[in-house]
This record gives structure tokens, sequence and C-alpha cells, in this order.
């Protein structure tokens, strides 16, 4: 593969760093391998410092995404037939606040099978009660997990 297009997929690799940088990290290791060997040198060394500079950037993106960012469980509440659980997930970003989030889980044997937030807000904690097996309340939101619905809201 030419050089030229290797500089164009290191652009568009830095595009997937973005989204999602575990995607990106064995495209990260390919890249060098579909260079073609005859190329001009000017060329061979545009795309090498254009490959330097996307592995600079994918440690940065890694740093700041996963060294400064911490994401724990603040607490978990069942459903009365056990079903079903929701967890109030805090991603806490330091001086930039952060946000909570309610992560609704379906349960298969004590096995989580499908999860999926249903609520997400800035840092406030939210209280959360199972009004029946389908219908969650979180804060003055009642929400229909089974339809995806919310049914109330107060004002």
């Amino acid at each position: 593969m030419p050089h030229t297009v290797l500089i164009l997929l290191s652009i568009v690799l830095s595009v997937i760093m973005l989204r999602n940088a575990i995607i990106a990290l064995p495209l990260l290791f390919v890249l060098p391998m579909l260079a073609e060997k005859q190329s001009h040198i000017i060329v061979k060394c545009v795309s090498w410092i254009t490959y330097i500079g996307i592995c600079l950037f994918f440690c940065l993106i890694v740093l700041v995404r996963f060294g400064f960012a911490r994401t724990y469980i603040l607490s978990t509440e069942m459903s009365p037939d056990k079903k079903h659980s929701a967890s109030i997930i805090v991603h806490d970003e330091g001086a930039l606040g952060g946000s909570i989030e309610v992560q609704y889980e379906r349960l298969y044997g004590g096995i989580i099978k499908k999860s999926r937030p249903i609520y997400i807000d800035r840092l406030s904690e939210p209280k959360i009660e199972w009004i029946d097996n389908y219908k969650i309340q979180i804060d003055d939101v009642i929400i229909n997990i089974k339809d995806r619905d919310v049914i109330y809201r107060r004002k």
C-alpha cells in the first residue's frame, strides 16, 4: 500500500481513537505493516512522522480517558421480583464535574444479560425506588423500563 494512503489512514485512525481508543489499538499496530517498500523518501518520512504523531496522540487519549476519570457504582437496587436491578454509577471527572447515570440491568439467574442507561443527570445523587417489576421512580421521574417510556415527570 502506498505511503500516501497510509497518511490518510492515519488521519482516519485518529478519528476512530477519539470515539473508542480500544478499537484503535490493534489498527495502530497493523498500519506500519501495510507500508509499501518502494516509495519516495519524502513520502516515507511524512508517513512515519504521521504514524509517530498518531501513536503519541493515542497515548494522550488513553492517559486522559483512563487516568483522570473515575467511575464507580454508588448503589444498586433490586426489583421486587429480583429479575431487574438499577445501579447508580458515578462518573467523576475531577474539576470537570462529571455525571451520575442510572443503569438498568436485566438479570438471568443472577448473571447480567442486558444493561443500558435509563437516566443521566449532573452530579446530584438520585433516589431510586421500584414501584413494581417494570416501573422505577428516579427522583420525580417514573420510567416504564419495558416500553422505555417516561410515564410521569413532575415539574
